[in-house]
């Protein structure tokens, strides 16, 4: 099963650098110690061309602190990584692929890191967004920022509502 998700991550950056859609595609499938390390090594070698793309060398390196061994590495990569983030919210504070990552984080994050101060901001930008219409990066992506929301536990019933009414056509 590892291999299955393993080789289609080393095939998407043969190339080189990878794309805007293959750091994407690395984001969703960091579910394990093995692919966030991949995903981590790939945003590392990323040219920063753009807000999103430091977005995502954000969330790698947050997510790094899971697989890092050690306390003070842990909080090392988490601190430089969620400093990375809120650049990223800086420079396009609009962008709702931005807004949704940085979300993404604080809603996972312990409590005790104090990184949580921001959700229902990104909530209410993702939610603007998707209620336009305006579905970036692509539907699809929009469809799991959608269902990875709805399972959050940081959100409330009524913003869970707001969610669910949502049709992402």
């Amino acid at each position: 099963m590892l291999r299955l998700l393993v080789i289609p991550l080393i095939l998407l950056t043969l190339s080189g650098f990878a794309s805007k859609d293959q750091l994407r595609e690395m984001y969703w499938r960091a579910e394990d110690d093995v692919a966030i390390r991949f995903f981590y090594a790939q945003a590392q070698k990323e040219k920063i061309t753009d807000a999103v793309v430091l977005a995502y060398l954000g969330v790698a390196t947050a997510m790094q602190a899971q697989v890092a061994e050690g306390i003070s590495d842990k909080l090392r990569y988490f601190s430089d990584g969620k400093d990375k983030i809120e650049e990223a919210v800086k420079l396009d504070p609009n962008n709702p692929e931005i807004r949704f990552l940085r979300f993404s984080i604080q809603s996972e994050v312990p409590a005790l890191l104090g990184y949580r101060n921001h959700v229902g901001e990104d909530f209410d930008v993702v939610l603007y967004h998707l209620t336009a219409g305006q579905y970036l990066p692509s539907r699809e992506y929009c469809i799991r920022m959608k269902t990875f929301m709805m399972a959050s536990e940081v959100l409330d019933k009524n913003q869970k509502n707001q969610l669910k009414n949502i049709s992402i056509s």
